[in-house]
C-alpha cells in the first residue's frame, strides 16, 4: 500500500512540518522516487490530497474490503 499525494500538497506538508523553505522542500521531494515507482510496485494506492479525513477512511476502508474478499 502506498500513500500519494500531488506536489503542490506534499510541499506544503513538508515545508510546514518540517519549517523548510521551498527549495529545500522541493530538494526533499526531488530526492525520492517518484509516484510512478509506488504505482508499480504497489497493490493499493490511498491519495491523500485533501484535509478531509474522511475520504481516506473510505479508501482504506475500499482496501480493507478488496483484502478481505
Amino acid at each position: 500500500i502506498s500513500v500519494l499525494s500531488d506536489e503542490k500538497t506534499r510541499l506544503e506538508r513538508i515545508k510546514l512540518r518540517d519549517n523548510l523553505s521551498d527549495s529545500e522542500a522541493k530538494n526533499r521531494i526531488s530526492a525520492q522516487k517518484d509516484d510512478n515507482f509506488y504505482i508499480e510496485k504497489s497493490d493499493f494506492l490511498v491519495y491523500n490530497n485533501s484535509k478531509d479525513t474522511n475520504d481516506l477512511k473510505i479508501q482504506i476502508e475500499n482496501i480493507i474490503l478488496k483484502i478481505r474478499s
